[in-house]
C-alpha cells in the first residue's frame, strides 16, 4: 500500500509543474529534474572504491532530484547516503552541512546553480572536510 501511495505522489509530481513545486520546499525547473542512470554510478564506484570502502563511505549529493542516487549507490553497496528533499542553498548558509567523504552531484544547470555550487565547493565551509 505505500509503495503505491508514494508512486502516485511521484506521479503526482512529474506529470504537473504546478504540483511539482508543491511537491518540492524549492522552485524546481523541470528540464533540470533528470535523474543520472545506474549505468553512470557503475562507471565512478571504481574511483570511490579507490579512496574508501564502500561499507563505510558517506556520500552527500546535496541536489534532490525523485531519490534516485540513494537507491542507486544503495544498490552498489554504498549504505550511507545523504540526499534529501530539502533546499541545499539554506543548509549551507545555515552550517549544517552532513558529515560526507565524497560529495557526489549532477547538479542542476538552469539559472545559477553551477556557479553557486562553484563557490559552496571553494568556501570555507569545504576546507573542513
Amino acid at each position: 500500500r505505500h509503495s503505491r501511495l508514494f508512486l502516485l505522489f511521484i506521479l503526482l509530481c512529474k506529470g504537473n509543474n504546478d504540483a511539482r513545486e508543491q511537491c518540492f520546499p524549492f522552485l524546481t525547473d523541470p528540464d533540470d529534474h533528470c535523474e543520472s542512470p545506474l549505468e553512470a554510478y557503475k562507471d565512478i564506484v571504481p574511483l570511490i572504491e579507490k579512496l574508501h570502502s564502500k561499507e563505510k563511505c558517506k556520500i552527500y549529493d546535496p541536489y534532490y532530484c525523485d531519490g534516485a542516487v540513494k537507491l542507486n549507490m544503495q544498490t552498489l553497496g554504498f549504505p550511507f547516503v545523504h540526499n534529501v528533499k530539502e533546499d541545499c542553498y539554506e543548509v549551507w548558509s545555515a552550517g549544517s552541512v552532513p558529515n560526507f567523504d565524497v560529495l557526489m552531484t549532477n547538479p542542476p544547470y538552469s539559472q545559477d546553480h553551477v556557479p553557486k555550487l562553484v563557490e559552496f565547493l571553494s568556501s570555507s565551509a569545504m576546507q573542513s572536510k
